[in-house]
């Protein structure tokens, strides 16, 4: 029998802060065992972002967004958001199902993409696909501060995410890996500070 899971959205996003947080601070501290572990968490971690911009979208409808860009003032939370998402599409590329996701997570950073990307699915339940309303919290997902709080949220893991990149190209290249290898699953490449 398969076990029953049940978690809400916020504990959804709760887990996803926490493992972003927990593999952060596994970089900064801890240098990788073999290449094969540090090429496991270059693409986990480039799968990440993948899945933040993909749960943008979940938060906003293609429509949301076309609005929030023929506005006069738009939310710019939204505005954020929506440069957020497509600036990491041109870099993750659209490719699906992403790398990351074909198998178990290893890596913080891969269980961190499961959980968001499992609050993105948990969100799609409250509408039908043509986004009418499927459940009685299908308005309050449409509220727009309500919106844009869950996005101001996602703007936060993304900012969490990329304090790591430094560290993470720092401890794949100590083991060997060749700087283009490390840049070329690295959603930037190393910046100087």
């Amino acid at each position: 029998m398969t076990p029953v899971v049940t978690a809400t959205y916020g504990e959804l996003l709760t887990a996803t802060a926490a493992a972003v947080a927990d593999a952060n601070l596994v970089v900064g501290r801890r240098r990788f065992d073999s290449q094969l572990d540090a090429a496991q968490a270059l693409v986990d971690y480039h799968g990440l972002p993948d899945a933040l911009a993909g749960h943008t979208w979940v938060l906003l409808t293609p429509e949301q967004a076309a609005g929030a860009r023929a506005s006069q003032g738009p939310h710019p939370v939204e505005v954020a958001a929506i440069a957020m998402a497509e600036t990491i599409g041109k870099v993750t590329g659209s490719g699906r199902p992403h790398p990351a996701m074909r198998e178990q997570p290893v890596t913080s950073w891969a269980r961190a993409a499961r959980c968001l990307r499992a609050a993105g699915d948990l969100l799609s339940t409250h509408h039908t696909p043509g986004h009418g309303p499927r459940s009685p919290d299908a308005d309050i997902l449409d509220d727009s501060d309500v919106r844009a709080g869950a996005l101001s949220r996602l703007g936060h893991l993304t900012a969490t995410l990329l304090d790591a990149e430094n560290n993470l190209a720092l401890r794949a290249l100590q083991t060997g890996l060749h700087l283009a290898t490390v840049q070329g699953r690295h959603v930037p490449p190393p910046r100087a500070r």
